[in-house]
C-alpha cells in the first residue's frame, strides 16, 4: 500500500504526519477468538505435513514405548495382531 502525504493545509492535511489509528480494545466484532483458534490447527496441520514431520506425538493414543513399558510390567496382555480383537487402537511412534 502506498500513502502520499498531503502538505499542510491542502485538502484539511496536517502537514504530511501520518498518525496511527488507536488499536481496537475489543476484538470481539473481529472474531479473534476464532481466528486464533483457527491459526493454531493450521500450524498444527502444516507441523504434521511437514517433511520432518510431527515432533512432538498426538496424546490420544499409547506411544509403541508405553505399550512396551505396559507389556513388561503384565498390565496389558500380548495379542496376535493376525487376530481380530475388536476395535483397533492408534498408537503414536515418541521421537
Amino acid at each position: 500500500m502506498t500513502v502520499e502525504m498531503a502538505p499542510e493545509g491542502v485538502g484539511g492535511g496536517r502537514g504530511g504526519a501520518f498518525v496511527w489509528p488507536e488499536e481496537e480494545a475489543d476484538l470481539d466484532a473481529w472474531d479473534k477468538e476464532i481466528y486464533d483458534k483457527a491459526k493454531k490447527a493450521q500450524e498444527e496441520q502444516m507441523e504434521l505435513m511437514s517433511p520432518k514431520g510431527p515432533r512432538i506425538p498426538k496424546k490420544d493414543g499409547m506411544t509403541i514405548a508405553e505399550q512396551a513399558k505396559a507389556l513388561l510390567q503384565g498390565k496389558e496382555v500380548w495379542r496376535p495382531s493376525w487376530k481380530d480383537y475388536g476395535v483397533a487402537r492408534e498408537v503414536e511412534v515418541g521421537r
